[in-house]
């Protein structure tokens, strides 16, 4: 290519360097100039924007606490939905049995006529009245626990935020342990499904039993058979054993110890994933009532191995 063909060439590049310059900048400019005249209702907007009309979600884990223990009755604003006891007509809105309330019914079963322990027992007869709720906790928070003094609870219960510790120094049943709590409306004489607990002999900073908590017994509570799986309800679980569990095993029953060898790795139980570490034996097989330790063990795992990635999305301890 001769020199003159070359230094025109070399021309053109530059012409239309310089028009594309000149169009990006008056792009970026158009866009800068934009941004600023935005109004902040219309930027906040665009930042808040949302595919779904989902723009926010809370999980709360609270550990011997189901979302109908503290939201059975809520009202959501107009608008908006919930799925709890008050919207299903289980309950009233005061707390009573409602149209549905045989959905929430409670079984006692009868596994007598087989040996091996049964998740879900399949001879269950409905109660008519449940057994009366026991009482739980200390009768009294300073003499039975030795809480005397925000220093006391403090020292009993770090990390707790600062105006939480006085509530440690009330909440006493004022009862023996175990007895048919005579703060529960009609103890002797509830329906056979959800019964209300707080009320004006009830308050809620006071201690209270809470279901069995038991690797085994947690399964056999929630009552869950694969054959029974709907795509409303895919888990197959009933949750209609809990009292029936209570009465015939009791919330203190430890068992016996488990054995040395008992493990994850031992039984090739637990998540298929979780099988490729050394998970202690604490807490994997991770039961359903230890969100506390099955959350914390995900989030370990994840931040050692990328295929955990879609279960969790941060490794923040």
């Amino acid at each position: 290519m001769s020199a003159h063909r070359t230094l025109k060439r070399l021309a053109h590049l530059a012409r239309v360097g310089f028009l594309s310059l000149a169009v990006f900048q008056l792009s970026i400019g158009g866009a800068l100039a934009q941004a600023a005249n935005e109004k902040p209702e219309e930027k906040e907007k665009k930042e808040h924007s949302t595919e779904t009309p989902i723009r926010h979600v809370i999980i709360i884990v609270g550990e011997n606490r189901s979302f109908d223990h503290l939201f059975a009755t809520y009202k959501p604003k107009h608008g908006q939905k919930v799925d709890n006891l008050l919207s299903r007509g289980i309950v009233k809105e005061d707390g009573t049995p409602g149209p549905n309330f045989s959905l929430a019914l409670q079984y006692e079963a009868d596994v007598s006529h087989d040996p091996v322990f049964e998740l879900a027992p399949s001879r269950k007869t409905p109660y008519t009245t449940l057994p009366p709720a026991l009482s739980g906790g200390p009768s009294d928070v300073c003499k039975d626990n030795g809480v005397c003094t925000l220093d006391d609870a403090i020292t009993s219960e770090n990390g707790l935020a600062q105006n939480y510790y006085s509530a440690m120094l009330t909440g006493g049943t004022g009862q023996q342990f175990h007895v048919p709590d005579m703060r529960i409306a009609n103890v002797n004489d509830l329906p056979p499904g959800p019964f209300q607990i707080s009320g004006s002999n009830f308050h809620y900073d006071e201690y209270a039993a809470s279901p069995v908590h038991r690797f085994y017994q947690m399964w056999q509570q929630l009552d869950c058979d694969a054959s029974r799986a709907t795509e409303k309800n895919p888990s197959g679980c009933k949750a209609d054993l809990f009292p029936w569990v209570e009465v015939t095993v009791g919330a203190g029953t430890n068992g016996a110890a488990q054995a040395t060898d008992f493990n994850n790795r031992s039984t090739g139980e637990g998540h298929g994933l979780l099988q490729s570490f050394d998970v202690p034996d604490d807490v994997a097989p991770a039961p359903p009532e230890k969100a506390g330790p099955a959350h914390r063990l995900f989030r370990a795992n994840r931040c050692r191995d990328e295929r955990l990635a879609p279960i969790l999305t941060t490794c923040r301890t």
